[in-house]
């Protein structure tokens, strides 16, 4: 499980094989496990930090939405800033897929959020933005206000935003 074992050439594949025991339910066994739920999900977070490949980041997605719906909120809360910081990425495909699977956990789990149960307005305003918010558009500063306000209705810190150091120009 360690992403430093697992160098670029190996994470899609990893990430693919869990997708694919998730989707066969053949970890259901470990949907108790905490700490093994939290490893994977750490896991998946590092991977997809500088990822590109779009089927590796749609088994991210698949795998941590998976995880977002468990019992336990030290494995949910990482579980959902792993799918905020894809729901901000340059790549609609991916961010239309993460929308998808968090309207799908909401519908699942009426508490998706992480702390107390989330009230019936942050659920009712967390599923208009999942559903009315046009995840494949290509305003990304637009998208991630969208996000961050999905953040606040979740119980999630909104992502943080990079700033790139510029150099200054010379005249």
């Amino acid at each position: 499980l360690s992403p430093s074992i697992c160098n670029g050439r190996l994470q899609g594949p990893l990430l693919y094989f869990w997708d694919t025991m998730l989707s066969e339910d053949i970890f259901a066994c470990l949907y108790d496990e905490r700490d093994i739920l939290l490893r994977v999900v750490q896991s998946v977070r590092e991977m997809t930090k500088k990822c590109r490949d779009v089927q590796a980041l749609l088994s991210a997605v698949r795998i941590l939405s998976w995880a977002s719906i468990c019992d336990c909120a030290d494995v949910r809360r990482p579980a959902l800033e792993g799918l905020m910081l894809l729901l901000g990425l340059p790549i609609p495909r991916v961010r239309v897929c993460t929308a998808e699977e968090l309207y799908l956990g909401l519908m699942e789990r009426e508490d998706l959020g992480v702390g107390s149960p989330a009230d019936d307005a942050l659920c009712q305003t967390a599923t208009d933005l999942l559903l009315n918010q046009s995840w494949d558009m290509d305003n990304l500063r637009d998208l991630r206000d969208a996000r961050n306000k999905l953040c606040v209705c979740l119980g999630v810190a909104p992502p943080r935003q990079l700033s790139i150091a510029r150099s200054p120009q010379s005249t």
